[in-house]
């Protein structure tokens, strides 16, 4: 059995590998935003795409040039984002390794729910000094090593 890198203990395709495979819709916020760390785990770029909100997605040449490993996501808190909710939040730290340096980094991603889908809008980084230790050498052009696939300058750099 396959585990679900989201952190549950739960069967990939009993968690969020459902959703990734589109057997279901993520019913709450934290479930969408549990299937999208996988699928970034994954490198499922489609799924990543297909489940950020349209007016908030980034082009293609904001993709991300160089590939983070995923380690493991610490869920912190929700706020609302449940079955009936049309809006929510949930704060999560992701911890990756890039270029054989481990980091981690906070956010607090929006989410919300539209024609019973549920999308990812954006988020904020809680805590700066969170981000990767050598930050120093991030280019304003690079991408950005909290793991959002935006440009450093568009996101934690501003």
């Amino acid at each position: 059995m396959e585990l679900c890198s989201c952190g549950s203990n739960n069967a990939f395709l009993k968690c969020c590998g459902r959703y990734i495979k589109l057997a279901e819709a993520a019913p709450t916020a934290e479930a969408l935003m549990r299937s999208r760390y996988t699928a970034f785990t994954l490198n499922d770029l489609d799924y990543i795409s297909r489940t950020w909100h349209p007016d908030t997605r980034p082009g293609k040449e904001d993709e991300p040039s160089e590939q983070l490993e995923w380690l493991k996501l610490e869920v912190k808190a929700t706020s609302a984002g449940g079955k009936d909710d049309t809006e929510g939040t949930v704060e999560f730290v992701a911890h990756y390794c890039a270029n054989g340096i481990e980091g981690h980094m906070q956010e607090k991603s929006r989410f919300i729910k539209e024609n019973g889908l549920w999308f990812y809008v954006d988020g904020d980084c809680v805590d700066q000094s969170t981000i990767q230790p050598h930050l120093d050498k991030v280019g304003r052009n690079d991408l950005c090593p909290c793991g959002s696939r935006k440009k450093y300058k568009k996101c934690c750099g501003k």
